[in-house]
């Protein structure tokens, strides 16, 4: 598993918890190591992937509602 894809689970079924308690349960959960220092980066890097994913969804809707007329 991805480290991204392990920090973006572990949010979902934490929500909002120190960046120590998040790099526990990631390394116990998903064997997966990230330091708690680095967290922060990968909040920022989620938010983007979100970010750029919502992007997406919004343009393929408009270009179904261009087409469709």
């Amino acid at each position: 598993m991805e480290k991204l894809e392990a920090y973006r689970k572990a949010v979902a079924e934490l929500g909002n918890v120190s960046a120590e308690e998040l790099s526990r349960y990631i390394e116990e959960k998903y064997g997966v190591q990230i330091a708690p220092n680095f967290m922060p980066l990968y909040r920022a890097s989620l938010q983007e992937w979100e970010k750029v994913n919502r992007q997406r969804q919004e343009a393929k809707v408009a270009i179904t509602a261009t087409a469709n007329g």
